[in-house]
């Protein structure tokens, strides 16, 4: 949803009835290409704030391509 609480079309749940933090699919708008991400919202993140480089993130939110 966006902040207008309107849809968008290019993202769906692909997983995650129960879990925590679901797994999202988008749909590259210019491509069509789709990725998979587990979004950090919503998530149990609980990183530090001196650990804002991003390889702190990939670390847990990193997905096989």
């Amino acid at each position: 949803m966006t902040d207008k609480g309107e849809q968008l079309w290019n993202i769906r749940i692909i997983s995650g009835a129960g879990e925590s933090a679901p797994t999202y699919e988008v749909f590259s708008k210019a491509s069509g290409e789709r990725y998979t991400f587990k979004p950090v919202m919503g998530s149990r993140c609980q990183q530090e704030p001196d650990q804002q480089e991003a390889r702190f993130c990939h670390e847990c939110h990193a997905t096989q391509r």
